[in-house]
């Protein structure tokens, strides 16, 4: 079977039971017959957010938890004061949902729209390999979304487990973030035009598949 890997940053915490909770559920999704061979075009999201900074004791472990701080305005979804890029639909109703069965564990099937989406995500170890010539923080991890895209992958959106960065942004990071962003604006226009290039090469018939790249 195809080893599953999980796409995470260091600084993030996860809810409860998330590693049983997801294996199972990759071995649900993402497992293919070993007869025809064929690997799974599907990666597993789990929603991402932020969190006020409180006690430990006080972190959010269930999804009760996280749509109490949601709902009085101590958590929200990652980075929602910067971009759009870890928004997701639906979120009320997947606040909601309570208690995943093996039959219920995906929400629905999120398409690949808009290009500043970075979903965190689970998926088997073949998926397309990192294009390190974009820069932090400018689409750095984005890159990669955009590859899987134009390779046929679909994006399912996971049920009751998540993760979370316990702070919100500050406006003096957002500032310094600006300033990097605005320093790697020629090298990534430069990284820009040779991916979609690379794209177009490597995978022709999603062209229109998937959002116009633009820098």
């Amino acid at each position: 079977m195809t080893p599953f890997i999980l796409i995470a940053d260091m600084d993030h915490y996860f809810s409860a039971q998330f590693l049983p909770i997801m294996t199972q559920i990759a071995k649900n999704q993402l497992t293919t017959s070993t007869f025809f061979r064929k690997p799974t075009k599907t990666v597993l999201v789990y929603r991402i957010f932020e969190v006020t900074g409180i006690w430990n004791r006080s972190l959010p472990m269930t999804k009760m938890d996280l749509s109490t701080l949601f709902y009085t305005g101590k958590a929200d979804e990652f980075h929602a004061g910067i971009h759009n890029g870890h928004k997701i639909p639906k979120l009320d109703e997947w606040l909601k949902h309570n208690g995943s069965t093996s039959n219920d564990s995906i929400q629905f099937v999120n398409e690949y729209k808009k290009q500043q989406w970075e979903p965190q995500f689970v998926s088997t170890s073949d998926i397309p390999m990192h294009d390190e010539s974009f820069a932090y923080p400018r689409k750095d991890n984005t890159v990669l979304r955009w590859e899987m895209c134009r390779a046929g992958y679909t994006f399912a959106i996971v049920q009751d487990v998540f993760m979370y960065h316990i702070g919100f942004t500050s406006s003096n990071s957002r500032k310094k973030l600006q300033k990097a962003w605005t320093k790697l604006g020629q090298q990534t226009r430069k990284a820009e035009t040779v991916f979609q290039n690379r794209m177009d090469e490597t995978y022709p018939n999603t062209r229109n598949r998937c959002p116009l790249i633009t820098i």
